[in-house]
């Protein structure tokens, strides 16, 4: 009974599929047509009948097995382009930590270089070498410090001006010397 209950139902659910995909009325019209065609010509309607059951397993079977393979192909590809993806990022990842790893040691170098290179600096041209190190923070205190420097120099402005002219005078002679050079070099050239 329960049997009987589901292909009542199945058969119900199926007749409402197809009043959705196709009006009763034009069903009917479509059925009427179809069983005056199987009166008049039976033979001919047996042989629609008779191919289209037989060729409707096959065709099946072959829209399955394309539907199928479209679908491995898919799922395919898709993993195949998956895996090639993770392989990339791998090796992406990698390569970015080895260029920033070789970005950070230039960029070190470069700072270090140039902290190197302004100590020599100041140390070569005198400077005080605790103004030389100094932080940003202490920078105004090294700035008063070196105005008051500045007055005690001032102060001792004969010293300052002795050096002054002791160091034209050895600017002179390197002109001078330069001169005599240029001089004794046309004459060799001319």
């Amino acid at each position: 009974m329960a049997i009987t209950n589901y292909f009542y139902e199945l058969s119900g659910n199926m007749l409402n599929s197809i009043n959705q995909l196709m009006d009763p009325a034009t069903r009917e019209r479509l059925y009427k047509a179809t069983s005056s065609f199987a009166h008049q010509r039976p033979f001919l309607f047996f042989f629609f009948v008779s191919h289209l059951i037989f060729s409707t397993t096959p065709i099946l079977l072959f829209i399955s097995f394309v539907v199928s393979t479209f679908l491995f192909s898919i799922a395919t590809a898709t993993i195949f382009t998956l895996f090639w993806v993770i392989i990339a990022v791998t090796l992406l990842v990698a390569m970015l930590f080895v260029s920033f790893s070789v970005g950070m040691a230039v960029w070190v170098w470069g700072v270090s270089g140039f902290l190197a290179a302004r100590w020599a600096y100041r140390l070569y041209n005198g400077k005080n070498s605790k103004n030389a190190s100094v932080g940003a923070g202490n920078k105004i205190e090294a700035r008063e410090k070196n105005e008051g420097k500045n007055d005690a120099n001032k102060v001792n402005s004969t010293d300052y001006q002795q050096k002054k002219d002791d160091m034209k005078t050895k600017l002179e002679d390197r002109r001078d010397a330069i001169r005599v050079k240029m001089e004794n070099y046309r004459d060799v050239v001319a």
